[in-house]
This record gives C-alpha cells, structure tokens and sequence, in this order.
C-alpha cells in the first residue's frame, strides 16, 4: 500500500500585474508584504515602453484587505518621468506601517522551505517563466540579452 502525499493546501492562482495592460508593457521584480492589520501590498517594476532594464520604469503597488481575493487598482509609488525607479523592496514597520524603499535591500537569504509554496510558484512565474524548462541556464534568454544588451540567463538560478 503506498502512503498518500500530504495534502498541499489550497491556492487560487491570479494575475495581479499583467503585462500589456494598465499602461505598461511589462511588469517585473515583484515583492508581497502583509502589514500588521492584514492588507496585502503587491508592488513591482511598471516598465513603460518595453522589457527593457532600464528607461521610463515606474513602481507601483496594489492593495487587497480581503486576503487577495480582490485587488485595488495600481498605484504609482514612485514616478521620475524616463528614467528607472526600479528594484522594490517594501518594508513594513514594527507598527504595521508599509514603508516603500527604492533599492535592493541584501539580508540573509531566505529559504524556499520556509515559504508557502504559493508564493514560491507566484516569483517563478513573473521572474523566469521558462525555469522549469531549462536547467539552471537560460540559453535563449542569455540569446536575448547578448541580442539587446539587457536581461540575462535566468535571474533565480
């Protein structure tokens, strides 16, 4: 008799950001935080005119108080008209209170084991959509990124 996996819990699958709508071409660099009284803040990169790394890229930021059922329309949190505001990293106070910052914050690694596994499966979907279907190297993406000078082989791996 073979033993029966444990029970994944339950998630319902949604795109909160989709690329080509809401004026933007392409939404990346996501970042989810909880604040203390429960709302959820969804930010990313709004990139204007394209994929591309740099240029008119904006961050924005949707909010859902009914534990992501549903979602406000996108806001932008930090606009600098062509230029990049890029690399979200919301922080929420000791108080509850949601602090935007602009910029890569490097802590210690967090371990994939210690997230839900929705919230795994939510980064690989909007980071690198083909991970599963390369081996830890991009071919095609590091193609693309020598063909136009941005992007790169995988940037999870």
């Amino acid at each position: 008799m073979m033993a029966s996996a444990a029970a994944q819990p339950a998630f319902d699958e949604q795109a909160i950001f989709v690329s080509g709508q809401g004026g933007y071409h392409t939404y990346r660099i996501p970042a989810l935080v909880r604040t203390q009284n429960g709302t959820l803040l969804a930010f990313c990169e709004g990139r204007k005119n394209s994929s591309s790394d740099t240029g008119d890229i904006d961050l924005l930021v949707r909010r859902s108080t009914d534990n992501g059922t549903t979602w406000s329309p996108q806001q932008v949190v930090w606009s600098d008209g062509n230029n990049t505001c890029g690399n979200p990293a919301p922080v929420v106070a000791a108080d509850g209170t949601p602090i935007a910052r602009q910029g890569a914050i490097v802590e210690a690694p967090v371990k994939v084991a210690d997230l839900p596994p929705h919230v795994v499966q939510a980064f690989i979907a909007i980071e690198d959509r083909r991970f599963y279907s390369h081996w830890g190297i991009d071919p095609r993406g590091i193609a693309r990124a020598a063909w136009t000078g941005y992007g790169g082989g995988s940037t999870i791996t």
